[in-house]
């Protein structure tokens, strides 16, 4: 089997002039391919919190419990160990009660929770999530917090305000020892509520305030806006509007972001400077030390969701495009400083899928085992990074190949993560403030597929190790060649 190369070349030099004061999340367009690395930490959130999942409690029952329990499966337990980040719990947060999701799962009331299902039993409710998390050994929760009503019926005040503790009062005796999170309210301002900024920022104000009371560890999370909806303000407006009415003690802010693919999903670079926007207007809130968590994302099949062929379009959330355009993603986050944390899209959620269960087994797709590689890289502490590039793909984005490197726990190696989208060669050069041992052997693996990026589906994919033939040192030089079209994760010792 042949794949394309990218060479990478490592260079014990000084870094370009400017490189701290600019955007790292901007991949620069250059006549060549070089990553430039510092040794400047960008967050305290950990590379791991970006490699979280949404998981809507529905997709559950489409393979993933034990056969006869309401217990998740192992394979399922052993992915979101290694990939490290939250799993976020969610479906229906905004229609039904969090009592329709609690007490014994065989004997819950069916519930509409979408305008587009029929009634549903919610078996993987509260305790399922609390024991899927525990034995996967997370150390968090991610609640959303139900700040409309039931069924497209608004609650009144009182009733939201009580309903919210005591779903708090049930979380913080169940979970004592996890970090918990709660989102207030889910995508409010659009569909059918539209809520004006004033209205959610005040809802969500009186439901963060009774969670608060019962739960005073409790982790408030506000929604903003990532797009300018044609019946909303524009979105730096209603998102400052929203900031100016949250009057309690938030720890950060949500959004959701879908790319590469029109009319849902506009480019990376944009969806990033986006991100980048909204973390400033944060930063220059009196909510400055709140963080950014990107509670949805994925690739979206291009097309919009009324065309009868959209769902043809579904694989491509999951092929090698959409794997390489996950991971270009989750690399430009790492390089905002004000990003806490990702969701992506979800475990079992419609095109967005990180398990395939198809037959009855469980394996991860394409961007599960994306996961599952960079969950396992070893990174660990973000690291101020730039890529220059050039774009042989002719991605509508301006680029071929997106890196950021990281420390490990024990800043004893430095981990790279690498998406590269050229079908062709490209030397890299990799600048490294002289942080890298030059005459250790690196380490590495890459993410591949055996069929053109468009026709990779689960059983395609393959990871294969660095092998050290494509390793050469001369000169003070260290050159790696990476696969085309692929996703990699490089590790290599650090200066002492």
């Amino acid at each position: 089997m042949t794949y394309g190369a990218v060479v990478l070349t490592a260079l014990g030099v000084a870094l370009a002039p400017g490189l701290e004061a600019a955007d790292s999340s901007v991949v620069v367009r250059g006549s060549d391919y070089r990553v430039d690395i510092t040794a400047k930490t960008l967050s305290t959130s950990a590379a791991r919190e970006l490699l979280g999942v949404h998981s809507l409690w529905w997709g559950h029952d489409e393979g993933l419990f034990t056969a006869g329990t309401t217990s998740t499966r192992p394979e399922v337990v052993d992915f979101l160990s290694a990939a490290g980040g939250i799993l976020r719990f969610g479906g229906g947060a905004n229609e039904i009660s969090w009592r329709a999701c609690s007490g014994d799962a065989y004997s819950r009331p069916k519930v509409k929770a979408a305008a587009w299902a029929g009634p549903m039993q919610c078996r993987f409710g509260v305790d399922q999530y609390l024991d899927l998390v525990t034995r996967s050994g997370a150390k968090s929760s991610w609640f959303i917090a139900n700040i409309a009503g039931i069924d497209y019926v608004p609650m009144p005040v009182e009733t939201m305000a009580n309903e919210a503790a005591a779903f708090a009062v049930a979380v913080r005796d169940d979970a004592p020892g996890l970090l918990r999170f709660w989102e207030l309210g889910n995508e409010l301002e659009r569909g059918r509520y539209g809520w004006p900024p004033e209205k959610l920022g005040e809802r969500a104000s009186v439901a963060g305030a009774a969670i608060l009371k019962a739960d005073k560890a409790a982790q408030l999370i506000v929604p903003l806006i990532e797009f300018n909806h044609p019946n909303q303000p524009r979105r730096s407006a209603f998102n400052q509007r929203v900031l100016e009415n949250i009057s309690v003690p938030v720890a950060g802010f949500a959004m959701h972001l879908y790319y590469d693919g029109r009319h849902g999903g506009p480019s990376i670079p944009t969806q990033l400077n986006t991100i980048s926007e909204t973390a400033d207007q944060v930063k220059n809130s009196r909510h400055k030390a709140a963080g950014l968590w990107i509670t949805e994302h994925g690739r979206w099949p291009a097309g919009d969701t009324t065309e009868p062929g959209w769902r043809n379009r579904w694989s491509q959330t999951n092929d090698m495009d959409g794997v390489i355009s996950t991971a270009d993603f989750l690399i430009g986050l790492s390089q905002i400083p004000g990003v806490a944390g990702a969701m992506l899209h979800g475990l079992r959620t419609g095109p967005w899928n990180v398990v395939d269960t198809e037959g009855g087994d469980i394996r991860l797709t394409g961007v599960g085992q994306l996961l599952s590689l960079l969950g396992t890289s070893g990174a660990e502490v973000r690291l101020l990074s730039r890529t220059t590039s050039r774009n042989q793909s002719e991605y509508v984005g301006g680029y071929d190949v997106r890196a950021s490197a990281f420390e490990d726990r024990d800043r004893q190696h430095l981990v790279v993560w690498v998406a590269n989208r050229s079908p062709a060669p490209a030397p890299i050069t990799l600048t490294s403030e002289r942080l890298l041992r030059l005459d250790a052997e690196p380490q590495g693996r890459s993410l591949v597929c055996v069929r053109p990026p468009q026709d990779c589906r689960t059983q395609h994919f393959r990871v294969v190790p660095l092998n050290q033939a494509q390793v050469t040192a001369n000169d003070g030089h260290l050159q790696i060649t990476l696969p085309a079209h692929s996703v990699s994760v490089l590790r290599l010792e650090r200066v002492k």
